[in-house]
């Protein structure tokens, strides 16, 4: 009504306000394929390197992997896949991407290994580190 004493109602959301919605969420990588399958990797940094040459966090024995072949980065909203300029690409759920969002049971490959990004809940809030 516009008689100028209407006014809309806001009706508040019935989740929980927060502004760090990952925060009780534990990002991991599981390698499916490889020398390594099996393994977890867990994503406890910001971000983190993979690839086969030094510099890196996680080092991964694959001569079709880059030094430096791809980060998957932490935000406060979302978890990033970014291919640093690797040789041979990163492919995300068998599309070769740049950078794309990821979601949980995402699959990605880079060289030979084929690896399942994986959100495991958890009931201690990740603490983040705002740099100035």
């Amino acid at each position: 009504m516009r008689d100028g004493m209407t006014r809309r109602k806001r009706i508040p959301s019935q989740d929980p306000p927060t502004d760090r919605p990952l925060a009780n969420l534990r990002p991991s990588l599981v390698l499916l394929t490889g020398s390594a399958a099996g393994h977890e990797i867990a994503l406890q940094a910001d971000r983190t390197l993979l690839g086969r040459g030094p510099g890196v966090d996680v080092a991964i024995a694959d001569e079709t992997m880059s030094r430096q072949h791809f980060a998957v980065e932490v935000s406060e909203r979302s978890y990033r896949l970014r291919d640093l300029g690797s040789t041979n690409g990163v492919l995300l759920n068998g599309k070769r991407v740049e950078s794309a969002d990821l979601k949980h049971g995402d699959r990605l490959k880079a060289g030979d290994h084929e690896f399942q990004f994986l959100l495991e809940k958890i009931d201690e809030p990740r603490t983040y580190v705002v740099p100035d």
